[in-house]
């Protein structure tokens, strides 16, 4: 009897045909940026590509398999095209950039990092409660000054706080 080995990758062929395409382009045409709604906000992780063809960006969309693909409208010149994107943003944007960092440049990669530095810095840090001084990471805005239990009815708290 002869012997067989049998090797998987960890992806199929097509699919990393696929990804590396839409690596390629969003090496030509995509960005990472910060997307904060203000100074107390968090910031998240947004990635974007451009184009003027509905079809490559709506391929783009399919093989990531999230995002939002919308129109602007650009024709103030006559010889200007509509313009394509494709954005998605928070943790969608994380799983994209997973996906496509190790086909990226160095350069793509480095942006990444940064950005990604901003976004972990923006997150929430433990503090104390100012009522019971448990310990809590504030749930939605940097701004939460008490913990989420029962003991810390924050309208009792200023009546109390009030009256002393």
């Amino acid at each position: 009897m002869s012997h067989i080995e049998i090797t998987i990758d960890p992806l199929p062929l097509p699919r990393q045909v696929e990804l590396a395409w839409a690596a390629g382009l969003f090496e030509g045409e995509g960005h990472f940026t910060v997307r904060q709604r203000g100074p107390r906000w968090r910031a998240l992780l947004e990635i974007g590509v451009t184009s003027t063809d509905r079809d490559v960006i709506e391929r783009f969309a399919a093989i990531v398999g999230t995002g939002n693909v919308r129109e602007r409208d650009r024709l103030a010149r006559p010889h200007w095209k509509r313009q394509f994107y494709w954005t998605t943003s928070g943790h969608a944007a994380h799983r994209v950039a997973d996906m496509l960092l190790p086909m990226l440049s160095e350069r793509r990669r480095a942006r990444h990092a940064e950005i990604a530095a901003i976004v972990a810095a923006s997150q929430p840090q433990p503090r104390a409660c100012e009522q019971c001084d448990a310990i809590f990471t504030p749930s939605r805005f940097s701004r939460q000054r008490f913990c989420s239990s029962r003991c810390c009815d924050r309208a009792k708290y200023l009546r109390r706080k009030a009256a002393a």
